[in-house]
């Protein structure tokens, strides 16, 4: 019986340069060199070495009839015909074994380089893609090893582990690298590359085997295909347990051509209208059409005469860049439409416009009439009123539809005749509003305080202001009462109305009661109350004209329910 206990894990010619292919290996026992080319073939049918190394072993070992140390020899020769130095190690032939049983089953290899050993477990680990150490071997050299270290001579360690968790020895070889690579190319596409805006671009990680690259945007494989929306560096790491590599690739947008159409913008057109379409010229440019987004069958030329109305783009392509531009639209349109449209609340001022057309004429109307000098298509408008904008365009004319502005603030509600007593001020005029302002009159004039002393026959204005916006003015008659139940009547205060249902009410005095009666005379509603203010619901109430009485006062206040 015999056992072969050997751990023999560089299959690969270390003293050669980086990026050398392995063509041949030969073997030989014992202490004398028959010379290169002269040893025993290893032939690798599954194209590694691994196994096959083992099996020599595991052969010859079957055939001793001693036992004991025994000299094995392997080198290996590249591409080059070159063949590298010759390895060695001390086989242990033992006794015990069946001749077809074997040992070695290596699970594990790490190396280092230099003369410092991090300890068994403590190197960096080399990734056996395929089970095999041959080519993980070369890919140390062809990429590890490259990134790090420098130019040679330099002492390269390895060692492997076997199923039983036992390391071997160390086998060391002094190799001489080209030299460090501190400045890490792990992408194939070089330093930078150059595309036209809008493209697609895939960038191919092309570092060191083993390394997880991990790409700009948290992706992780070999490549990376994306749409740049900007000029600038893209980046890619490349991670090995505590090793780290960073590299980036600088996208560089060619010149886009220039992309116009005259006329431009939104151009008026009618039956009578008779124009081309004018892309921009240039050398070595091609064009294509578009209506509405599609392309027009044969519309390749800088001129295109349109059959139709809508929305107009052309393509431009340079030659030279191979890059294209699609240019803003021109829409034809037999119709303008202002923005904002419908009612609007405004404060201030307020800007309307209708879409511009490079070759459109704009006349803006306030109430039907021209407003003078509001020539362009926008207008800032500063009163309330109905807007218009008449759109010309050679022979075509056409009116937009309009836009109604309102002051953003309503003005004030209050009763437009009001009695006070001798000595009151306008503090005690009954006004529903919010932020009031009285005055001396309608525009302008003068700003009167609350404590101004009522005058008799004098017609006072206030506004309220909502949000910053200050609202028009009211006008107010004030007379001084002669009686306590006329001054209770006439400062009866009954809002909104018309109304469609909640009726409001305020009083300098306290109101008791309010009837309301129809047209016929016939009481449709009655409210008991002890209060200055508040509402009421005539929401039931059939539309109609209603009249409302308080505290059985002979005055009665006309009310509209729609």
């Amino acid at each position: 019986m015999k056992k072969i206990l050997v751990l023999l894990v560089v299959f690969c010619q270390l003293g050669l340069a980086q990026n050398r292919d392995i063509t041949a290996a030969e073997y030989f026992w014992g202490t004398i060199d028959p010379g290169n080319g002269n040893g025993t073939a290893l032939t690798a049918e599954d194209g590694t070495f691994n196994e096959a190394v083992e099996s020599v072993i595991a052969n010859y070992s079957n055939n001793q009839t001693t036992v004991g140390p025994v000299l094995f020899n392997i080198r290996v020769k590249d591409a080059n015909n070159q063949w590298g130095s010759t390895f060695k190690k001390v086989v242990f032939i033992l006794p015990g074994a069946t001749g077809s049983f074997r040992q070695v089953n290596l699970t594990k290899f790490e190396y280092f380089f230099g003369n410092f050993d991090p300890g068994e477990g403590s190197g960096t680990t080399i990734i056996t893609f395929d089970g095999a150490l041959d080519e993980a071997i070369e890919t140390v050299f062809r990429s590890q090893a490259t990134w790090d270290v420098a130019t040679g001579p330099i002492l390269f360690n390895i060692r492997a582990k076997d199923s039983d968790g036992r390391w071997g020895p160390l086998f060391k070889k002094t190799v001489f690298p080209y030299g460090a690579n501190p400045n890490a190319q792990l992408i194939q596409e070089g330093d930078s590359i150059e595309i036209c805006q809008g493209s697609s671009v895939t960038l191919t990680y092309n570092g060191p085997n083993g390394y997880t690259p991990t790409w700009f945007d948290g992706s992780q494989g070999n490549t990376v295909t994306f749409t740049p929306t900007q000029a600038g560096s893209v980046s890619v790491t490349a991670t090995l347990e505590n090793s780290t590599y960073t590299d980036s690739i600088n996208i560089i947008f060619k010149p886009q051509p220039t992309s116009t159409i005259t006329p431009s913008g939104q151009i008026l057109v009618c039956a009578s209208s008779n124009f081309s379409l004018q892309a921009n010229a240039g050398t070595g440019l091609s064009y294509q059409w578009f209506l509405n987004g599609n392309a027009i069958s044969n519309a390749t030329n800088a001129t295109h005469l349109p059959t139709a109305v809508g929305s107009y783009t052309v393509r431009v392509t340079d030659a030279t860049t191979t890059c294209s531009k699609i240019s803003n639209p021109t829409v034809l349109s037999t119709t303008f439409t202002p923005q904002p449209s419908g009612t609007v609340n405004y404060c201030g001022t307020q800007i309307i416009s209708v879409p511009f057309g490079s070759s459109n004429s704009y006349q803006w109307k306030k109430d039907n009439l021209n407003i003078t000098g509001a020539n362009s298509n926008s207008y800032t408008a500063s009163q309330p009123g109905i807007y218009t904008c008449v759109i010309s365009n050679g022979s075509c004319s056409v009116t937009s539809t309009s836009v109604i502005l309102n002051p953003i603030a309503a003005a004030p509600i209050a009763n437009s005749n009001q009695n006070f007593n001798a000595g009151e001020t306008l503090a005690k005029l009954i006004v529903n509003g919010t932020n009031l302002q009285w005055y001396s009159s309608s525009t302008g004039g003068t700003t009167l305080p609350l404590n101004t002393v009522l005058v008799s026959g004098t017609t006072y204005h206030v506004s309220q202001t909502i949000n910053g916006c200050e609202s028009s003015r009211i006008a107010i008659t004030v007379t001084q009462a002669l009686n306590n139940s006329s001054f209770e009547l006439d400062n009866f205060l009954l809002y909104p109305n018309p109304t469609n249902g909640i009726l409001n009410y305020k009083s300098s005095e306290i109101i008791s009661e309010i009837k309301i009666y129809n047209m016929l005379g016939q009481l449709v509603l009655e409210k008991l109350i002890n209060n200055t203010e508040g509402f009421f619901n005539i929401y039931n109430l059939p539309t109609g004209n209603y009249l409302v009485k308080v505290n059985n006062n002979h005055k009665s206040y006309s009310i509209i329910k729609y």
